[in-house]
């Protein structure tokens, strides 16, 4: 099994020179870049960090973040992206369900998950003269390099192991799928915290492209995207919504010189994606993808002009079946549940038999979404089969919500639920009540909710005087969620905070300042 860093270094053979990494005022070329990769793993290695070893990763700067995240993989470590802003009984169970073993990070203090903290000063370790060990390198890794953690239908949270030649697969299907190139500007609008950003990443570094690295509290993204001549932007739905709420009616194309923006993480409705064609760039690749699949399927400009819906073909190596109840194929044309088979898929999930036997079955992943095969090949996404949510890119179960919440001393019943959102595609919502005698605000049981799950905690909670049920006793999720509305949309609102103050490059841009440019 090889070690995906060989990738970079084949680059750095290839293009020595050529831009990797444009970090604000600095660039980088690829022999330097692979250089510093190569003294942070020979450091790291000297401080005791092996193949196989489980390390929490937690960086405030973005650079250091990805330097560490290669070198990590350089090594055959394991790696479990632990953002700051978590709550630490977040952080902590993520870590235990994941086997840490040690905290590397450029933060000396702080919630440290429950674990050793190791500080490393990347640009130091990194340094010019800084020795390094081709030792160091595991060149048959057999540990996962990456572990992702994410929801589950049950309430426990599923953690997803990534293998070195499992990522080398999804690799090969995001090239083919985008037509990734040498020597193009790419740049991301989540931070690398988010494992669909850490992925852009390391494609673009394989590929031999430019990462564009930027200021997300700074600068705003037409600035950055003219200054860099950026060519390939990703970006998820949220993003896309709000830059286009942004932008005035009238404006055309205002990326131009984009050659792909690609779009996926949520459903892209068909009005998004029409403002988005019209006003961002013709160049708009909607993308359907999951973290335990990978890349699936990619519809380019064209398909979507001729299919409304359409997610797209799939990509060489995956297959793509639609399902029945019974789990017989059906005809094309006809909505079922999508099954997935490909290189790129993870084995299973993290010590959790059930899961694992529920949506990994004779060799097909079952991601529980609904679709639809046209006889010409195209995927039509029809959502999810079940109640999960689905907040800015984010899986949130109800039940995991529901686990929580019902430990609180003052509840009596919760139910969550989601209620439809343009922005943000759910809008997670818990709907309790409380036992008798008891008192607790929403404001108390949110901040409840907030401490113990983070990001997939629910974005408003109601107290209400009863739950509504089916005969069989079943909540009316529904009829709660006709309940409630989401918040009206604004560019303000974004997973984990409101975009920073941009900078105003030119006139020509916008009036009154540049596009938002979010870290959700």
């Amino acid at each position: 099994m090889p070690n995906l860093t060989d990738e970079f270094s084949r680059q750095a053979r290839a293009q020595a020179h050529a831009p990797a990494v444009i970090a604000g005022a600095h660039t980088l070329g690829f022999a330097a870049f692979d250089a510093i990769v190569w003294r942070v793993a020979t450091a790291l290695a000297r401080a005791g960090f092996v193949r196989g070893l489980v390390v929490a990763v937690t960086f405030r700067d973005e650079f250091a973040h990805l330097v560490a995240a290669c070198a990590l993989a350089r090594l055959g470590a394991t790696q479990v992206p632990l953002p700051e802003r978590e709550p630490p009984q977040v952080r902590a169970g993520i870590a235990a369900a994941t086997g840490v073993a040690v905290l590397l990070t450029d933060v000396g203090h702080g919630a440290d998950a429950g674990v050793p903290r190791h500080v490393i000063d990347v640009r130091a370790a990194g340094s010019e003269g800084a020795p390094i060990d081709p030792g160091v390198r595991d060149p048959h890794p057999s540990a996962p390099w990456l572990m992702m953690h994410g929801s589950g239908t049950t309430g426990r949270a599923k953690v997803m192991p990534l293998s070195h030649m499992q990522w080398l697969a999804r690799l090969q299907a995001q090239r083919t799928l985008l037509g990734l190139r040498a020597g193009e500007p790419a740049l991301c609008m989540g931070t690398i915290d988010f494992a669909t950003t850490r992925h852009r990443y390391l494609e673009t570094l394989a590929t031999g492209g430019t990462i564009v690295l930027f200021d997300r509290q700074r600068d705003g993204l037409l600035y950055v995207h003219r200054r860099h001549h950026v060519r390939v932007l990703y970006a998820s739905t949220m993003h896309l919504q709000q830059l286009v709420d942004w932008l005035p009616d009238d404006a055309h194309h205002v990326l131009q010189g984009l050659r792909v923006l690609r779009v996926g993480n949520s459903h892209v409705s068909e009005p998004l994606r029409a403002r988005a064609l019209r006003s961002l760039t013709p160049h708009l690749y909607v993308a359907y993808s999951t973290n335990e699949f990978g890349p699936v399927t990619v519809a380019p400009p064209d398909d979507i002009a001729r299919h409304p819906g359409t997610v797209g073909r799939p990509a060489p190596g995956v297959e793509i079946r639609v399902l029945d109840p019974s789990g017989r194929p059906v005809p094309p044309g006809t909505p079922g549940q999508i099954a997935l088979r490909g290189p790129g898929c993870i084995d299973g999930y993290l010590n959790d038999a059930q899961a694992t036997a529920t949506s990994f079955r004779d060799g097909w992943f079952q991601p529980g979404d609904v679709g639809t095969r046209l006889a010409d090949g195209q995927l039509i996404h029809r959502g999810r089969s079940d109640d999960m949510m689905i907040f800015d890119g984010i899986n949130i179960s109800p039940t995991e919500i529901e686990n929580v919440m019902s430990a609180h001393p003052a509840v009596a019943q919760a139910v969550a639920f989601a209620v439809p959102s343009r922005v943000h595609h759910h809008w997670p919502v818990c709907a309790l009540t409380l036992n008798p005698g008891a008192h607790a605000d929403a404001d108390t049981l949110r901040a409840f909710a907030s401490e113990r799950l983070g990001m997939r905690a629910p974005r408003q909670v109601v107290v209400i005087d009863a739950i509504p049920r089916t005969d069989s006793g079943k909540p009316l999720r529904r009829a709660l969620a006709e309940r409630f509305a989401a918040p009206s949309p604004s560019i303000a609102q974004g997973a984990e905070g409101a975009p920073g103050p941009s900078r105003e490059p030119g006139d020509d841009e916008r009036p009154s300042g540049d596009a938002p440019a979010t870290s959700g």
